[in-house]
């Protein structure tokens, strides 16, 4: 059995929407955490500190878990041949893309890397991210053809007229099936013409949808001529395991004060705390 990361954390926090950190014992480790509670929203950067140690899995020499390091180390390529041009994530609803990419892996990059993170719209997509790219050039004072179309600035961009020689341009676009679903033909579509841009040595980006987008994603890959390849540019983000649940639950409630720090002490109300949170969670 699996539970939605986004469940578990709303089982324990959705009677107190007050950002403010309270200790809690880590899942990995022996530090005491700062949770900062976010009731419905996303984790995101301001969380970074102690959000790695509510993601499972093992972890590497620098301490990421293979959710998180997987991507780091094939953004952070150089070599056009070693990385991917555009990747995807996917994952059920709830289960935690959106807070492990803007969490965890968007504030571990690079400085060499320019991150531009969105949501997607039917409409606004391409508009929104031409915008926030026009602005980061103008803050970095970098002189750039005004005039110049989203498509018509990321070429200019891979052809290296714009950015330094050690800079790369990463774009994340979450909730990407907002934008399949009012695209059904994508060719034509100026955001397929321009993420047919990225080579990933200048420019570079993953496309993140919910798991039943799937198909609908793949179709959008096939129109950019992009194999879409698991463990090379695209790799799932999924539902807790039982057992990790558990771990994470434990965590908030001492975090809420509802559990005692120590396992041993109030066994019988630690087993009805996780027992009845699980539930509630998985509805």
């Amino acid at each position: 059995m699996r539970t939605s990361a986004s469940s578990v954390v709303d089982t324990v926090s959705a009677n107190n929407n007050r950002e403010t950190p309270i200790a809690a014992t880590p899942t990995s480790g022996s530090k005491t955490l700062r949770i900062i509670t976010k009731g419905l929203r996303s984790f995101d950067q301001h969380d970074s500190d102690f959000f790695l140690e509510l993601l499972p899995g093992p972890r590497d020499r620098n301490g990421l878990p293979d959710t998180v390091g997987f991507w780091k180390n094939r953004i952070e390529e150089r070599d056009s041949e070693k990385t991917f041009n555009v990747g995807l994530v996917y994952g059920p609803s709830g289960c935690g893309k959106s807070s492990m990419m803007k969490a965890s892996l968007l504030p571990r990059l690079s400085a060499d890397i320019f991150t531009f993170y969105l949501e997607a719209t039917p409409n606004q997509t391409e508009s929104t991210l031409l915008g926030m790219i026009r602005k980061r050039l103008s803050a970095e004072r970098i002189r750039y053809d005004e005039s110049l179309d989203l498509v018509g600035l990321l070429t200019t961009i891979r052809r290296g007229r714009l950015l330094p020689a050690n800079k790369k341009l990463l774009i994340v676009i979450d909730q990407f099936e907002q934008w399949l679903y009012a695209h059904t033909e994508s060719t034509g579509i100026k955001l397929l013409d321009a993420l047919l841009q990225c080579d990933g040595s200048r420019l570079q980006a993953i496309v993140m949808v919910r798991d039943d987008f799937y198909m609908a994603a793949t179709r959008f890959f096939r129109d950019l001529d992009i194999p879409l390849l698991e463990r090379h540019n695209s790799a799932a983000v999924d539902l807790f395991d039982l057992e990790h649940a558990e771990r994470v639950l434990k965590a908030f409630g001492r975090a809420f004060g509802k559990l005692q720090p120590n396992d041993s002490k109030d066994k019988a109300d630690l087993k009805q705390f996780v027992t009845l949170s699980h539930r509630s969670a998985i509805g």
